[in-house]
């Protein structure tokens, strides 16, 4: 519960800060050595989600990925 209250709080954060720019990727992993996290942020890429990451946040862990949709971004 306190992971989908953080989630929220993020998503609010951005949309509210009016920022410019086409998406936001947070990487929330536990081992966050530069090849662990090109692993993952390639994997997500690749992956079906990458249709979905233009305009929107989204928070990569890994058991999971996130995406918050419709923020006001560029």
């Amino acid at each position: 519960m306190l992971s989908s209250i953080y989630h929220k709080d993020f998503a609010n954060i951005f949309s509210s800060l009016n920022l410019k720019h086409k998406r936001i990727m947070l990487v929330r992993l536990k081992n966050q050595s530069p090849d662990r996290v090109a692993r993952v942020l390639l994997n997500v890429i690749k992956s079906d989600v990458k249709g979905k990451l233009e305009n929107n946040l989204t928070i990569i862990s890994e058991e999971k990925v996130i995406i918050h949709k419709k923020l006001n971004l560029l």
